[in-house]
């Protein structure tokens, strides 16, 4: 099985996510190899579908992935 490798940098993952918040739906992330996906993206996967999580901190930039 051939693995897939991912093929959007954090900034177009961002700027879906934003974009569609703006036009008012719930992004919600779901990782292709979430056992081989680097961490970052495993805290975007947790801030993005924790609705109580990204509306508390909006901006992922500023969200504290040890405090959650």
């Amino acid at each position: 099985m051939r693995r897939r490798r991912n093929d959007t940098t954090m900034e177009e993952n961002l700027y879906r996510i934003y974009t569609l918040r703006d036009m008012g739906y719930d992004p919600y992330v779901m990782i292709y190899d979430k056992p081989h996906a680097p961490k970052e993206i495993r805290h975007l996967q947790r801030w993005c579908n924790n609705r109580k999580i990204s509306k508390s901190e909006p901006d992922f930039s500023k969200y504290d992935t040890k405090k959650g």
